[in-house]
């Protein structure tokens, strides 16, 4: 995964990476966390974060220089127990452009039984389909559902009674 440089919050966290997840998850952290483990072979893993959600992973193998990205990339990182991370924080710009350069790495949330609601936002959100492009694709990057709604004619506010 190619991801801008960060700024190093913590070298060397100790745990599992579900534990490590679930810390980062939960301070509502953005930015990226790397791991360097073997399995079978010696790899470099990444997941990106956005406001506490992660929303990209990738696995690059250090011999044969395959790559695994997205859900099956989070699958493995979630299944090592004893492992060293390095945590870095990304400015909300950056994790956009991460996000735009990673796009086969996207990652629609973390696996059922890793993911929990705190409260906060819902699965959906009623909008105007008169916005900048970019109102929606926020959403649908947090994973939430943008709902459009029609606009009141006279004021130009979101009409109540028009959401589809």
């Amino acid at each position: 995964m190619l991801i801008p440089k960060g700024d190093a919050i913590e070298l060397g966290k100790r745990g599992s990476f579900r534990e490590v997840i679930r810390e980062l998850s939960d301070s509502g952290f953005s930015g990226y966390v790397e791991v360097s483990y073997k399995i079978t072979e010696l790899s470099k893993g990444k997941v990106l974060f956005n406001n506490g959600k992660v929303v990209a992973a990738g696995i690059q193998r250090v011999i044969s220089k395959k790559e695994i990205v997205g859900r099956e990339a989070l699958g493995e990182l979630l299944s090592l127990e004893n492992c060293v991370v390095d945590v870095y924080a990304l400015t909300e710009e950056k994790v956009a452009k991460a996000m735009e350069w990673n796009k086969k790495a996207v990652v629609e949330g973390l696996p059922e039984e890793e993911s929990k609601v705190t409260g906060g936002l819902t699965e959906e959100v009623i909008t105007t389909p008169y916005s900048f492009v970019a109102t929606a694709h926020a959403m649908l990057w947090n994973g939430i559902t943008p709902v459009f709604s029609d606009v009141d004619p006279v004021y130009g506010n979101l009409d109540e009674t028009g959401y589809t």
